[in-house]
Order: structure tokens, then C-alpha cells, then sequence
């Protein structure tokens, strides 16, 4: 698999824009272990980790999150817990962790916060969940509670599937410009 969320970071020319993939997926090395990219990936202390290394970067400057699969939780996690961010954007985002691995008969890592709450707290956070018509692992109902509760909150339907498709997707619409 591409990493995905590298090409979409690499292709996007937005100021104050972070894109936020699951930890260790591409990593290896100390703090990386199997279990620090499957049945960590969600948990507090990742989402903590993840929340300080962003404000480490950015500061108090406005910052727009862009979250990709994994890393879409993850990206609304940190979203909820700090006041700079001026949007949220998930790609192919899996925005609720249990649900999606109990579609998949898979048990479900260890999460920070369930989705149901996540969104409450997200509901005045601009949002746009961008969602693959062809995409098999992440549905488009992962994302529709967001959509539900919040009160500036788009879905947008790309012609992708979890994997592919993204990059021409991002490039054709203008990424960060498709986005008002």
C-alpha cells in the first residue's frame, strides 16, 4: 500500500496545514513496535503523543488537520483538544474505530474516547469528510454522526477506493482550494 497520507501532504500547497497519518506506519526505529501501530494506534497516550508533537510544531497559529485512514481519528482527536484549528479534514477517514473493526469481525484496539463523544466535542469545528465511492474498508457511515451532531460539517464522495485514487482526487480539486 502508498502511503497515502505522504503523497496527499506532498501534493498540498495550504499554509498552516498538518496531515496526520496512524503512528509507525511507515516508521521504524525506538517507539515504534507492532503493538504501537495496531493495538495502540487509537489509545490516549497516542493521541496525547500526536496532540503535543502538533502544538510543538505549530504553535498558536492557526492550523488546518488533515487525517488520513488511521490517522483520521487520531486527527480529530487532537482537533477536539486544541483551539487553533480552524478545519478538519478526513480522507477514507475511519472516524469511528469500533464500529469500522466490528464491520470487519476484528477487535477493536483500544480507543481514547468513543466517536459518539469525540463528535460532540468537534460539533463547532469546521469539518469535511471526503469519502471514497469505491472504498470497501472505510464507509461512508463512519463519518455520519460527525456530520449528525456537528454544525459546519461537509462530506464530499471522491471517485477512490481506500488506497487509490486519492492523489488525482487531491490534485484535480486543488486539495486545500476545494475546500472554502
Amino acid at each position: 500500500t502508498a502511503p497515502v497520507a505522504l503523497e496527499l501532504a506532498l501534493l498540498d500547497r495550504a499554509a498552516n496545514v498538518m496531515h496526520v497519518g496512524r503512528p509507525c506506519q511507515w516508521a521504524t526505529g525506538k517507539g515504534c513496535s507492532k503493538e504501537t501501530w495496531t493495538a495502540q494506534r487509537w489509545n490516549e497516550a497516542t493521541c496525547i503523543a500526536m496532540l503535543n508533537a502538533i502544538k510543538s510544531h505549530v504553535g498558536g497559529r492557526p492550523v488546518r488537520l488533515i487525517g488520513y485512514s488511521g490517522g483520521a481519528y487520531i486527527a480529530a482527536w487532537v482537533a477536539a483538544h486544541m483551539d487553533n484549528v480552524m478545519e478538519l479534514v478526513t480522507v477514507a477517514g475511519n472516524l469511528d474505530p469500533e464500529s469500522l473493526m466490528r464491520e470487519h469481525s476484528i477487535q477493536a484496539p483500544e480507543q481514547a474516547m468513543p466517536a459518539t463523544k469525540l463528535a460532540r466535542l468537534l460539533a463547532a469545528t469546521p469539518q469535511v469528510h471526503v469519502i471514497g465511492n469505491q472504498d470497501d474498508v472505510v464507509s461512508d457511515s463512519t463519518s455520519r454522526i460527525y456530520a449528525y451532531v456537528g454544525r459546519d460539517v461537509r462530506t464530499v464522495t471522491a471517485p477512490a477506493t481506500h488506497a487509490d485514487g486519492w492523489s488525482a482526487f487531491w490534485v484535480k480539486t486543488g486539495a486545500a482550494t476545494m475546500l472554502p
